[in-house]
């Protein structure tokens, strides 16, 4: 991906997504995500990142993950905000009190 082979960066990064270890799928799920918004496939990008959260929001469900999400939400529209408030649903519902909410304040200007 550094040296610019997207393509192949993005087949490697897929084909490790199909993985059955859970860091290994968060991983290239990420990594993923970074190269289809380096292309400007921002709605991609969300997309690949919102699926973690449907495969298996217990495992994958993480601050990292949240900040990311609502940072490209921010990008894509003015409706970040109503976006955010159903990752902080999803948040409450998985970690209640013991989640850290700055992963859902505003990262930059909107």
């Amino acid at each position: 991906m550094a040296n610019g082979g997207m393509k192949h960066a993005i087949e490697a990064f897929e084909k490790a997504a199909k993985s059955p270890d859970r860091k290994v799928i968060f991983v290239a799920n990420f990594n993923l995500a970074v190269c289809q918004l380096y292309l400007g496939n921002l709605r991609q990008s969300i997309s690949t990142l919102e699926n973690l959260l449907k495969v298996d929001p217990v495992h994958f469900l993480s601050e990292t993950l949240i900040f990311n999400l609502c940072t490209l939400y921010e990008l894509e529209s003015e409706q970040h905000l109503d976006k955010k408030k159903h990752l902080m649903k999803l948040a409450a519902a998985h970690y209640g009190d013991h989640f850290n909410v700055e992963s859902l304040k505003n990262s930059g200007p909107a």
